[in-house]
């Protein structure tokens, strides 16, 4: 009986444990904030951020070479709901980029971007 209890215990802490992690991966790192900003190094965190209009207000900053070949892409940013923050690409390169949509306003890694 004492076996089951314990490793309940074990169970719920393991959980926890890695809810916290995942929580706390965002981008390549970073707050959104000025003094440390999103970093942005892989792929998937240029995803983030096409996906995450909630971010578009943030401070980010590109963290090496990203080669976009091949990526669908969308545009960060919207009439709707314009990218007003900072994007420091910090002398690194963003390649192949290939935003593909011909019916739709405001088409480019950044489509509309706010004051």
């Amino acid at each position: 009986m004492m076996s089951l209890r314990l490793w309940g215990k074990i169970t719920v802490v393991v959980a926890v444990c890695g809810w916290t992690s995942s929580a706390q991966a965002k981008y390549g790192g970073g707050s959104g904030t000025e003094a440390e900003p999103y970093r942005i190094s892989a792929i998937s965190d240029w995803r983030e951020l096409m996906t995450t209009p909630a971010d578009w207000a943030s401070h980010f900053v590109l963290t090496g070479d990203l080669d976009l070949d091949g990526v669908f892409l969308s545009p960060v940013g919207s009439d709707t709901n314009k990218f007003t923050g900072v994007f420091d690409g910090n002398d690194y390169v963003v390649s192949n980029a290939d935003v593909n949509a011909p019916h739709r306003n405001y088409v480019g890694l950044f489509g509309c971007l706010g004051t």
